[in-house]
């Protein structure tokens, strides 16, 4: 075989091990779940927040709620990010409550 059959089953090796899992989605190779973000305008992600977008701007303003991502002065959320926020806001009810709850 000459040498550009070689190198092109070496790209060919490339592509099936390190690139194709990023094109096909199929990212379990790199230990990822998404290789790339997921990402949604602000009022889709205010419907899954259950928030109006206008406080997801204030929230950007005021430096708090889910980090975004802003690229040429468009707001996006990655959708793991505002499952990760509302992971780390999900409160159990206290003990008490309950026991007072069946009281």
């Amino acid at each position: 075989m000459h040498s550009l059959g070689k190198r092109h089953m070496k790209d060919s090796s490339r592509w099936e091990t390190e690139l194709k899992p990023y094109v096909t989605g199929s990212s379990a190779a790199f230990g990822m779940t998404n290789a790339f973000p997921q990402l949604v305008a602000t009022g889709r992600a205010a419907e899954i927040l259950g928030r109006s977008p206008a406080t997801l701007k204030r929230w950007r303003y005021e430096g708090i709620g889910p980090a975004y991502v802003e690229i040429e002065g468009r707001v996006r959320y990655d959708l793991n990010v505002l499952l990760e926020f509302i992971r780390k806001n999900t409160r159990v009810p206290s003990v008490r409550a309950a026991l007072e709850e069946n009281s």
